[in-house]
């Protein structure tokens, strides 16, 4: 059969399978995190038929083009299938597994962010918003490689400052850097929640969260510990996801930087790590919350969001939100 139409059949059956693959995914989700006992038959029959409904564009081009296809396409498409199960098995019935090597794999290419502007120009749009005296101290709260210290440290020559992370890799990658700088800077290895309950009231000038909010599953919990940090005129300056998609942070990186700088491997492995967040999120692992439900959430706990700004793909259409949290 004429390959350019395996493709057309390719994606025809691609096109028509979508629709019925996302709604049988999210009947799945919603079966593994519900309350109560697994109902076991039911969720294996329900994944059996996702999976089929997956496959079946590359079931297909296997058996109507098994003559011309050649060893090698047939394999990868094999490999693909495969891959696709495992993942599925993995992100479905192993989450906490999954998130550990996640961490791991994400501690040792992060610093590929730095070859790309737009997260560049995100930390600096953050820093450039902390507005505190010249002895504070400011929190890094889920620092991770401790790219945004190079930033406090320039910017706050004489300040406290605290970088906290659960990451093992992360929190050595980000005292390599530390030593760099010529001053001191004080690491905790912690959860964010776990650390701000040790922190004494009213003792923090400033809280730094860079795209770490996602991972709180305890956000109700997490806020009143953060207002109860900061000093009276303190803030936290908050930068998260709330929405999908990479193509406004691509367009953003090639109107100010070259494009073969999206190549770099470590830059192109934690595209695929942001891709894998993404798809944990649809289980429940993460979380991309709105503008309104963090409003909701922080005037609940006595807190005053602020200049909500979008960033990370631009002032329009950026895949982020900035912002800045208070006390009433």
């Amino acid at each position: 059969m004429d390959p350019w139409l395996l493709i057309l059949i390719f994606a025809a059956i691609w096109a028509a399978t979508f629709w019925p693959a996302w709604k049988l995914f999210m009947v799945l989700a919603s079966e593994v995190v519900r309350p109560g006992t697994v109902r076991w038959a039911r969720l294996v029959w329900i994944f059996v038929v996702y999976r089929l409904v997956i496959a079946a564009p590359y079931l297909a081009v296997l058996v109507l083009g098994s003559g011309t296809l050649g060893p090698i396409i047939s394999g990868l498409l094999v490999g693909l299938i495969i891959l696709g199960l495992v993942t599925s098995l993995l992100r479905l019935f192993a989450t906490q597994t999954v998130l550990g090597w996640l961490w791991r794999i994400y501690a040792n290419v992060y610093d590929g962010l730095l070859f790309f502007y737009p997260y560049r120009h995100l930390l600096e749009l953050q820093a450039n918003r902390i507005r505190v005296g010249a002895n504070a101290h400011i929190i890094d709260l889920g620092c991770g490689s401790g790219n945004m210290l190079p930033l406090l440290a320039a910017q706050f020559p004489k300040a406290a400052i605290t970088a906290v992370d659960p990451t093992p890799g992360m929190l050595r990658r980000a005292e390599r850097k530390a030593k760099t700088l010529g001053r001191e800077i004080t690491f905790k290895q912690s959860d964010g929640l776990a650390f701000l309950r040790t922190v004494p009231d009213a003792s923090v000038d400033a809280v730094v969260m860079s795209n770490v909010l996602y991972t709180f599953d305890n956000r109700k919990d997490m806020w009143p510990e953060l207002l109860r940090t900061l000093k009276p005129g303190g803030m936290a300056v908050i930068t998260n996801s709330d929405r999908p998609g990479s193509g406004a942070i691509i367009k953003e990186h090639l109107r100010h930087d070259a494009w073969w700088r999206l190549l770099h491997p470590k830059l192109l492995m934690t595209g695929i790590v942001d891709a894998f967040i993404s798809e944990l999120s649809k289980v429940g692992a993460f979380h991309f919350v709105d503008q309104k439900t963090l409003q909701k959430e922080v005037t609940a706990a006595g807190g005053i969001i602020s200049d909500p700004v979008r960033c990370y793909g631009g002032e329009v259409d950026g895949v982020n939100l900035l912002f800045t949290v208070t006390r009433r």
